[in-house]
């Protein structure tokens, strides 16, 4: 009986296991079956996890998240690879790791183009691709746009008091909005970027005060990272509820992520880009997924990288090509452990450009090994935020996560490394400072050296450092001095220091000190090209063409192929009324680098500047083949065709060519465009073309508040009426 007894006991057991796999077979089926139409991948950026209400915050600041988070499935645990909004959002949309892709760092490196990204995979299932970018720091230049039939980066308002390049939640949300109106019956991938609450914290009210007084263990200088985190949740809200509006919500996957945290003086760092502990690596991940399983929280460590081998497995596409990120679903389809043992790596490079060491980390469900000159451990599930360090007390552990890491850095390939690199003018650079980035080489050694400086002795180097940017932007230029003083004395054979110090000068305009401490750079870093750059800028601002001429040569001395110096040389030359030496240095070889187009179109604007309106239309000529779709530069030839009367140069139909394919890439909602279609009209003949076009542009300039730009249209507008077409001056 006994025997009966468990023979009945392991049937009864057997047949609860198929049943509860048909079940689950059938809800996977359920999942599958319900198509998703619409894909909708959120990320805001800077934002940490536990600034969230539904990760635990003690305020309301995310109704909305949390609201698809009670729909779908919230990861506790995701984990950005590096701190850097570039790199993370790159390996967010190919689903491989910084150390595959190449790009490690947000200045100084781009996407290369074999790198496969989500848009990419889904275009080729028939998805329209579109991206809404809130920052500079995801420009087209950075490769970030592959795959995107829109990559909307078109904002031009610097937000203060820094000046950072960027659109606010609001205005990137009306645009998104828009888009889902115009296509709402198209199967879509939407990626939508929030840039704000990155630094400075600034939300407009009500939400800027919401926070102020709600939580005194909020420190009084973050209360607005709340605030920004709130706003940007309130226009969630908005697209989420435009979905509902549009019908589309049910049938749409949307995932809403972040790039990597924010410091917030935890570890002494006050934003991020420098140190890889919790406060900027861990960042919230929610699924929403049509028919799929509702108010799950899921605690294993996922990480960034999982994102895409999860929208495509949901999907039903194929990923061929290698990516380090894995399918999230199994961890709601089975109630054992998915991926048992696994350990997810981070990094950061940024300490290398005060000479310091690198910062590695691998982490598990539970621990995080740091690799630096002073290795780190901490226990996560007790000490979430890392205040102690338990190497000592747990070396054996140490040791094997260690081994570990190197394990995966040296089994992880690098497919970009050459092509991820590429040389920024200074102009990108200055941007990029803007946004708090620093704009030198890291050390991509990848070498567990301990016989460099340990991160975590010049934390306040770093902070000094990150501070200068902002009193310069804000001219507080005597704060400024004091600050790259400070840092001078802290490290005086670092050279970065120097080059702020210089910027500062240039502000001041004390050219023959700033002259000084740009030689002092070069001294301390004679490979630094930057550096040679900047001095040759310097020169040309003060009229010291020779001298221009002089450090322009030495930049190309160090980098043979570097198209800014390129420039500076022959901008130099230009002044000084030596078009020979430049037509010289115009070879073959650089007319079909698509890499000089820039050089060759400021080269061309110099000429224009000088009234060498012949050499300038050459320049332009030869830079719009290596460009053709540039809208700056099919308005500048269009302009020059109508409004100049040189043999040679005067080209009304051609200029009317120029005109309508730049006002296509306006959607003809820019007056200056408009203006010079008008004009190109007019000199072809077509009047009545040409008034039409004048009057919308003088419209526009005037809504716009383009007082003086609508007066010189509506003056050539006058002449358009009469049946005359207008000549530039300036051009004959």
């Amino acid at each position: 009986m006994k025997s009966l007894a468990f023979n009945k006991t392991s049937i009864l057991l057997i047949i609860s296991v198929i049943v509860m796999a048909v079940i689950g077979l059938l809800y996977i089926s359920t999942i599958s079956s319900r198509k998703i139409r619409n894909v909708l991948l959120i990320s805001i950026d800077t934002c940490r996890a536990d600034y969230l209400s539904c990760y635990g915050f003690k305020q309301n600041t995310t109704p909305n998240v949390d609201a698809l988070a009670s729909e779908g499935i919230l990861f506790e645990n995701a984990l950005a690879p590096l701190p850097y909004t570039l790199p993370a959002h790159c390996s967010m949309l190919t689903g491989t790791t910084p150390q595959y892709h190449g790009v490690l760092d947000n200045s100084l490196y781009q996407l290369a183009d074999n790198n496969v990204t989500l848009a990419e995979r889904l275009k080729e299932k028939g998805f329209l691709t579109t991206a809404f970018i809130s920052s500079f720091t995801l420009d087209p230049i950075f490769g970030i746009d592959q795959g995107f039939d829109v990559y909307d980066t078109d904002f031009e308002d610097e937000r203060n008091p820094i000046g950072i390049n960027e659109r606010m939640a609001g205005d990137t949300t009306a645009l998104a909005i828009k888009w889902l109106e115009k296509n709402k019956k198209k199967k879509s991938f939407l990626f939508v970027h929030y840039y704000d609450p990155h630094y400075t914290y600034n939300p407009p009210e009500p939400f800027a005060s919401r926070f102020r007084f709600a939580n005194t263990a909020i420190s009084k200088a973050f209360f607005g990272y709340a605030g920004e985190i709130a706003y940007t949740d309130h226009c969630i809200g908005l697209l989420i509820q435009k979905l509902k509006e549009l019908g589309l919500y049910d049938s749409t996957l949307i995932v809403v992520t972040a790039d990597h945290g924010e410091g917030l003086g935890d570890h002494k760092e006050p934003t991020h880009g420098y140190y890889i502990y919790q406060s900027t690596m861990h960042v919230p991940l929610v699924f929403k997924i049509p028919g799929g399983p509702q108010g799950i929280r899921i605690k294993s460590r996922v990480g960034l990288v999982d994102i895409v081998p999860t929208i495509c497995s949901l999907l039903g596409v194929e990923i061929k090509e290698p990516v380090q990120g894995k399918d999230l679903t199994a961890y709601y389809r089975s109630d054992v452990p998915v991926y048992p043992g696994r350990h997810l790596d981070c990094l950061s490079l940024g300490p290398t450009k005060y000479k310091a060491n690198s910062l590695l980390a691998v982490v598990t469900d539970r621990y995080k090994y740091i690799q630096t000159t002073r290795p780190e451990l901490y226990d996560l599930e007790k000490d979430p935020y890392e205040k102690t360090n338990i190497i000592d007390l747990e070396s054996h552990r140490a040791g094997i996560m260690q081994d570990r890491l190197r394990q995966i850095i040296e089994e992880t390939p690098s497919v970009s490394a050459q092509n991820s690199k590429v040389e920024m003018d200074t102009e990108t650079l200055k941007r990029l400072e803007s946004l708090g980035y620093i704009g030198s080489v890291v050390d991509e050694s990848f070498e567990f050296d301990q016989s460099k400086e340990d991160p975590k002795d010049i934390i306040d180097y770093h902070v000094l450092n990150s501070t200068i940017d902002v009193s310069l932007l804000g001219k507080d230029y005597d704060n400024a001095k004091k600050q790259c003083l400070k840092m001078i004395s802290m490290r005086p054979d670092i050279s970065l220091a120097y080059a702020k110090m210089a910027k500062v000068l240039v502000n001041t305009e004390d050219y023959n000190e700033a002259a000084k401490y740009l030689t002092k750079c070069i001294e301390l870093d004679p490979e630094g090209v930057y550096s040679y750059i900047n001095i040759a800028n310097l020169f040309i601002q003060t009229d010291e063409f020779d001298k221009a001429i002089e450090y322009a040569l030495k930049a190309l001395g160090v980098k043979p192929d570097f198209a800014e110096a390129y420039y500076l040389l022959n901008a130099a030359y230009i002044e000084k009324g030596r078009y020979d030496l430049v037509r010289k240095n115009l070879t073959d070889e650089l007319i079909s680098n698509k890499a000089y187009h820039k050089a060759f179109t400021c080269i061309a604007d110099k000429f224009l500047e000088t009234k060498q309106i012949r050499l300038a239309h050459e320049y332009y000529l030869i830079s719009i083949k290596l460009e053709p779709d540039s809208e700056y530069l099919l308005n500048a030839l269009g302009w020059l065709q109508a409004a100049s009367a040189i043999e040679g140069i005067r080209n009304p139909k051609q200029a009317v060519k120029y005109a309508l394919k730049a006002c296509k890439f306006s959607e003809s909602k820019k007056p200056e465009v408009l203006d010079t279609l008008a004009l190109a009209y007019a000199a072809n003949g077509q009047f009545k073309r040409s008034i039409e076009t004048a009057q919308k542009a003088v419209k526009i300039a005037n809504s716009e508040k383009k007082a003086e730009l609508a007066g010189r249209i509506q003056a050539r507008l006058e002449l358009y009426k009469a049946g005359k077409t207008y000549l530039d001056p300036g051009l004959n």
